[in-house]
């Protein structure tokens, strides 16, 4: 948004590893916005054969948001998956 972050808080690294879990998953170098979801993205399109990979849209529905609230709040959430401190 070209602006700076003065508050980071723990859930910005949340973003940025599912950003980065993304890349990771499907070999591309960027991800834009949080557009994981879109069908030219979205890993169970990109790689139909594959079960695991619902789990990781999981995932990222939590993790690469547009709304801070909508992320794990942490990395241990993540690991947790549930979204609550543990």
């Amino acid at each position: 948004m070209g602006t700076r972050l003065e508050n980071v808080k723990t859930n910005f690294d949340v973003y940025m590893l599912g950003k980065f879990f993304w890349c990771m998953v499907t070999g591309q170098t960027k991800l834009e916005r949080e557009f994981w979801d879109e069908p030219e993205n979205d890993v169970t399109k990109l790689f139909p054969d594959d079960p695991h990979m619902h789990m990781i849209n999981v995932i990222l529905e939590r993790s690469v948001v547009q709304r801070q609230g909508k992320c794990f709040g942490s990395a241990d959430d993540l690991l947790l998956g549930s979204g609550q401190q543990p």
